[in-house]
């Protein structure tokens, strides 16, 4: 899950580790390396491993990570666009994949309504 911090949370709901039942994170970003921002969306992504999982946030960034291994993220992408005035890095708030737009292509929502 994401936080409003910028960290990304991993929970296994089949082994509550809390006190009376509740379930604790797993693991966490390190906020070093996390989003600047809240966390707007996390997808989880179908890969070898079945560990990767992607998450925006309205810091312009798009970060990928390792669940197994939540210290820093595997890889990040700058969401910006080119226009006549300059780049613009654009804040995203939501995440959706679609195999219709490829199969390395996500599709991102942004606070201007540009995906």
């Amino acid at each position: 899950g994401g936080s409003c911090n910028g960290m990304i949370s991993y929970y296994d709901l089949r082994k509550p580790n809390g006190p009376t039942g509740t379930c604790r994170p797993v693991e966490c970003s390190a906020i070093e390396k996390s989003h600047h921002d809240p966390v707007s969306d996390v997808y989880w992504i179908s890969s070898k491993t079945g560990h990767q999982c992607v998450s925006v946030s309205t810091d312009g960034q798009m970060l990928w990570w390792d669940t197994r291994k939540l210290e820093e993220p595997i890889d990040r992408l700058i969401l910006e666009t080119n226009s006549k005035a300059g780049e613009v890095t654009l804040g995203g708030s939501s995440l959706e994949y679609s195999t219709e737009a490829g199969p390395t292509k996500f599709l991102v929502g942004t606070e201007l309504g540009i995906v």
